[in-house]
């Protein structure tokens, strides 16, 4: 009987051992074990997930492809108990895919929680690399929209057998901001059973103090993201969270 031991950090090891095959067709060996699904689905617990994507005009440029890429990085940290919605949020909220300026492009439109299986993690990811930024970012709409859509949702795993019926994330995608939308979260989590935890993403300083707040004040971690090299393990520390 095979075995297999992965740990957070990416640590792995078989029993009984075999040599490790190399492919010989890549540049490098990207192997991680904490991509599998027998590890995501061990290691976590079966969730709701809400992507709230700030795109205002701040994150235009490197920023925004930063954005993209963790966005890409959680998608991967999903197995198919889980449960995925992508938002985007600027002046006004909108669902990834769904605004009549991208819908030509994007790969998906889906207006409420879908089953992160490898098919519709795609289509979000390709509806992903054809956002834009513009306009200013507004905190209180972009919540007020993401809450709206779990009480939606809620509704619907009520009545269905879709759902995680368990952990409810919020993640906040943004380059910054110091806005704390205080009223948004007395009114729609004040016994904070939805969880938010916050990314300041890009490599200007920016100021955090109000993305920290909005974490610890909601059950959440607050990470910081200003390279291409600190995605995968800062993403891993969030999805990898347990209830609290």
């Amino acid at each position: 009987m095979w075995q297999y031991f992965g740990s957070q950090t990416g640590f792995m090891r078989t029993y009984p051992a075999s040599r490790w095959k190399v492919p010989t067709n890549e540049p490098a060996d990207m192997f991680d074990v904490r991509r599998r699904p027998w590890y995501i689905q061990g290691s976590t617990s079966p969730k709701n997930v809400l992507l709230l994507i700030d795109t205002s005009g701040s994150t235009a440029g490197q920023t925004l492809e930063l954005i993209k890429v963790t966005v890409k990085s959680i998608l991967d940290t999903l197995g198919e108990n889980d449960f995925i919605l992508a938002m985007t949020f600027n002046k006004a909220a909108d669902v990834v895919g769904c605004s009549e300026k991208i819908m030509p492009q994007a790969g998906c439109c889906f207006d409420t929680f879908v089953q992160a299986n490898e098919r519709n993690k795609r289509a979000i990811s390709e509806s992903v690399d054809v956002i834009q930024s513009e306009n200013q970012a507004d905190y209180t709409k972009g919540f007020t929209a993401a809450f709206q859509q779990f009480i939606k949702f809620r509704e619907i795993e009520a009545t269905s057998s879709k759902g995680s019926n368990c952990n409810e994330v919020i993640m906040l995608l943004t380059d910054g901001g110091t806005d704390y939308p205080e009223a948004v979260f007395k009114e729609y989590n004040k016994d904070k059973k939805v969880r938010v935890f916050s990314f300041a993403i890009g490599p200007a300083a920016t100021p955090i103090a109000a993305l920290k707040k909005i974490a610890c004040a909601n059950r959440g971690y607050f990470m910081k993201i200003p390279s291409m090299g600190a995605i995968r393990s800062k993403v891993q520390v969030s999805t990898n969270a347990k209830p609290s």
